[in-house]
């Protein structure tokens, strides 16, 4: 069964090393993988290149979302991609506005990934799990909660204002 586009460039951005990239499939795959899902060049010429400019996109892209969101607000469209390109070291071709900022989130959402803390995503879990049931029960629950103090609730049953 062969792979999609979009899955074998996501996992060629997920290689922790060129060994690894290289498993992911040929150089040529990939390298047109990861441009179809951007729909931009990424100008490499071997593993070696291939891997250091994911590896560069990866750090730019994670670390100055704040260059990138005002390189966007910039008035013309010339200028917003001068900017990018000295952020991100590469030339993103587009021919409006809308374009361009749609490939940037393209950019964003191929190689940014979302923080997986075990923790947090138990927490996440164990949170909806118990919505769901409370509401098999007939109870809605609100999808904001109120962080309160241990006195905070006490003193409110205590005042018999509770309900």
């Amino acid at each position: 069964m062969p792979e999609s586009i979009k899955e074998t460039a996501s996992r060629a951005i997920s290689s922790k090393d060129i060994e690894a990239l290289k498993c992911c499939g040929s150089y040529l795959e990939i390298k047109r993988s990861i441009e179809l899902t951007l729909k931009n060049k990424i100008h490499t010429q071997g593993w070696e290149s291939l891997f250091n400019r994911i590896q560069a996109l990866k750090k730019a892209l994670s670390s100055k979302h704040e260059k990138i969101s005002n390189a966007l607000k910039k008035r013309s469209l010339k200028e917003s991609k001068n900017e990018i390109r000295l952020i991100l070291g590469i030339n993103v071709t587009a021919r409006s506005k809308n374009e361009f900022s749609e490939k940037i989130e393209a950019f964003k959402f191929l190689f940014i990934t979302p923080s997986t803390d075990p923790y947090q995503r138990y927490e996440e879990t164990k949170k909806r799990n118990f919505k769901n049931s409370s509401r098999l029960e007939g109870i809605e629950l609100s999808g904001a909660t109120q962080h309160k103090s241990l006195s905070e609730i006490i003193s409110k049953y205590k005042s018999g204002r509770h309900g």
